[in-house]
């Protein structure tokens, strides 16, 4: 059978398991590695015969059959500043999200005027069946979903925050399960437990009585009669995090929250000639080093890039090094620069033997999925929490910026290549990853096919959502008891005086009645 018939069975079987759909994927935030995440799943619900209308903030050069891409919010800055900015931007973990829902303020109103948003909220026949939504503060896009009535789908690039919890009334021990935007691996002190209780609080606070109410006003301006924010998006269908069992710390979710980890994950691909060449000829190992998309080697310190080169020098293994400029100074001579590299691809390989990174979480699920340990350099965001996961689960070292020396990354790289332990660790932990009985692609996949054959899949929602703050955290319960008690208890120490008075009466009486026998 020719290989278009095969195709054509294929596209057969996936469209027999659901109905094709017409879906509407709001992808605005512009950063590169949100969007190397998503695509896989909006190109694999293309190929299964789905017409997925795509608003994003990312060019897209390999067009589908199915896809309509619709650009917006392509000159909207993420995270605005210096290099010094990015440090101070992760060191302080409030502030980091007051400046990340600052984004959400400003962005909103140039993405209402968007000529494409417009277009949609204005037109009077456009039909979508389902609303997929990244829930990073671009949340006033939600109102689309109240525009064609359709469910909401949210996806997260990384292992969740409070409020998404509340969109569904997840569960949230916050003395088990650390936030992934403060700086824990675990929760083992008083201290912690208490600090990672009032973040949760504090940003759910904020967000509900200052950040929410500011897009709300916006968006009403746009799209009058519209719900609140708050009320819509307690309405999503399926909340999908960044979140693998291999990696993260087991947590409590309901049938509606759905891990995804390690979706993005490919298989490799041929490497560019030089590159296979260079990693097949590293007799002694070698070593990628990377740190994303946003931390540029332009924006590094010289003696910061020094430090590394100086390291590398001394090193018998060969690096791969992704930079942003032509040239390093006093590059050494087993050290390959690029301003692109495939990352996946020249982790397949088999002569890599260390991956230093940033510590963001699609680099430690390929770092795990591949069985290479890391050395991570973490600088916002999540990278801290994933750097610390790596370390208690013992496949990395954590290295902040402002310990970067020549001693500290030649102790690291000596440590991680030298002691078997790390190796072993991330191979365990690859066992882990692999041991499943379907891609991660496959099951989010399912997961949003699910909620479309089940209009919304309403039985999944939770009654807590029905419920107060006060009757949740159970406190009308216990004001009961409290109450019932004190009536008990007040009603034991009346009766207890009236039992005391009438003995102390008793004896008084007969006294009386003796006394009147005598006389």
């Amino acid at each position: 059978m020719g290989a278009p018939w095969r195709q054509l069975l294929v596209a057969a079987a996936c469209l027999s398991a659901s109905t094709a759909a017409r879906i509407l994927a709001v992808y605005s935030v512009p950063a590169w590695s949100h969007w190397n995440v998503f695509r896989p799943l909006l190109w694999e619900l293309a190929e299964r015969g789905h017409h997925v209308t795509i608003l994003t903030s990312h060019r897209e050069n390999q067009p589908h059959p199915n896809w309509t891409v619709a650009p917006i919010g392509e000159h909207l800055d993420l995270m605005p500043g210096t290099y010094i900015d990015i440090f101070s931007f992760g060191a302080d973990k409030i502030g980091m999200i007051r400046r990340l829902m600052r984004y959400g303020e400003r962005s909103c109103p140039r993405l209402m005027e968007e000529p494409e948003v417009q277009r949609l909220l204005a037109s009077p026949d456009e039909s979508f069946d389902l609303l997929i939504a990244e829930l990073f503060f671009n949340d006033c896009l939600l109102v689309l979903a109240h525009k064609f009535r359709v469910p909401i789908v949210g996806t997260c690039p990384f292992e969740g925050a409070p409020w998404m919890d509340d969109m569904v009334a997840n569960p949230q021990p916050p003395a088990s399960v650390p936030y992934a935007l403060l700086d824990y691996g675990r929760l083992d002190s008083l201290l912690d437990r208490a600090l990672n209780a009032a973040y949760g609080a504090l940003v759910r606070a904020y967000r509900r009585h200052v950040y929410l109410p500011a897009v709300d006003a916006v968006v009403k301006k746009y799209v009058p009669g519209a719900p609140p924010l708050a009320d819509l998006e307690r309405t999503t269908s399926l909340v999908m995090i960044n979140w693998h069992l291999s990696f993260n710390r087991p947590r409590p979710m309901l049938p509606n929250v759905v891990g995804y980890g390690g979706m993005h994950i490919k298989a490799p691909k041929a490497l560019p000639q030089n590159i296979q060449k260079f990693l097949d000829d590293a007799e002694n190992g070698a070593i990628y080093f990377s740190l994303g998309t946003n931390v540029k080697s332009t924006d590094m310190k010289n003696e910061t890039k020094l430090a590394f080169a100086e390291a590398f020098s001394r090193l018998k293994q060969r690096v791969l090094w992704k930079v942003d400029e032509d040239e390093l100074p006093k590059q050494p001579s087993n050290v390959m620069t690029s301003k692109w590299l495939p990352q996946q691809d020249i982790l397949a390989h088999k002569n890599v033997r260390l991956f230093m990174t940033h510590g963001g979480l699609m680099s430690i699920q390929e770092a795990i999925y591949h069985a290479i340990p890391v050395i991570g350099f973490p600088v916002f965001a999540d990278q801290f929490h994933n750097m610390n996961r790596a370390e208690e689960l013992g496949f990395g070292i954590k290295i902040t910026f402002a310990n970067i020396s020549l001693e500290s990354i030649t102790w690291a790289v000596s440590e991680v290549l030298e002691t078997s332990s790390y190796r072993e660790a991330v191979q365990y932990r690859s066992r882990l990853f692999h041991d499943s009985p379907r891609t991660p692609l496959e099951k989010a996949v399912y997961w949003i096919e699910y909620v479309i054959r089940h209009k919304g899949a309403q039985h999944m929602r939770s009654g807590a959502l029905d419920l107060s703050w006060f009757q949740l955290l159970l406190l009308d319960v216990v004001g009961a008891i409290i109450l019932v008690t004190v009536i008990l208890l007040f009603s034991v120490s009346v009766i207890l005086r009236l039992l005391l008075r009438t003995i102390r009466h008793v004896p008084a009486v007969m006294t009386k009645k003796k006394v009147s026998k005598r006389d």
